[in-house]
C-alpha cells in the first residue's frame, strides 16, 4: 500500500477517534445543553447524540484501523462523512444559530475558539470525504482497466481488429 493512503487512513483514524473519544467525555459532563432536545432529532437529547456519535466515531475508526481491504475503509470513512454532512445540513436547516459544539465541553480547557475548532472540524471532514471519494473512484477505474481473465480490454481488442 502506498505512504499517502497508508498516512491518510492514520490520520483519519487519529481525529475519528480524537473526536469520538472527546465526545463520549463531553457526554458525561453536567452542561445544561446537554439535556435539552437536540434540533436535528428532537426526541433525543444532546447527550444521548454525543453518545451516539462517539461510538460510531469510535467504531469507525477502529474500522478504518483493523479493516484488511482499503476500500472498505474508504467506504467506512465516506458513509460516516456523510452522515455527519447530513447532520450539518439538518442543523442549518432547523435553525440552529450557533456553531455545533460538536466536542461540547470537552475542549473548554484548551483556549481557542469554537469557531476556529468548527472550521478545522469542516475541513477535515472534506479531507475525509473528498479524499474516499477519490479512493474509491481511482479503485474502481483502476480495477475496469485491468483485464481480467476471459475478458479482453478495448487496446487487446482493437489491435485483433487491426490485423
Amino acid at each position: 500500500m502506498k505512504v499517502v493512503t497508508v498516512m491518510y487512513f492514520a490520520a483519519a483514524f487519529g481525529v475519528l477517534l480524537l473526536t469520538g473519544v472527546l465526545k463520549l467525555l463531553a457526554s458525561q459532563s453536567e452542561l445544561a445543553y446537554l439535556q435539552e432536545a437536540n434540533s436535528v432529532f428532537p426526541h433525543l437529547t444532546n447527550k444521548l447524540v454525543y453518545v451516539l456519535a462517539g461510538i460510531l466515531e469510535i467504531g469507525s475508526a477502529f474500522w478504518i484501523l483493523f479493516s484488511p481491504k482499503a476500500t472498505s475503509r474508504a467506504a467506512v470513512l465516506l458513509w460516516v462523512g456523510s452522515l455527519l454532512i447530513i447532520y450539518r445540513v439538518g442543523l442549518h436547516l432547523t435553525g440552529a444559530t450557533e456553531p455545533c459544539s460538536c466536542l461540547g465541553g470537552a475542549i473548554d480547557g484548551i483556549k481557542v475558539s469554537t469557531v476556529v475548532i468548527n472550521r478545522w472540524l469542516k475541513g477535515f471532514l472534506a479531507y475525509c470525504v473528498i479524499g474516499s471519494m477519490y479512493f474509491l473512484i481511482f479503485h474502481y477505474q483502476k480495477r475496469t482497466r485491468t483485464p481480467r481473465s476471459g475478458v479482453a480490454n478495448s487496446t487487446a481488442l482493437a489491435q485483433v481488429s487491426d490485423n
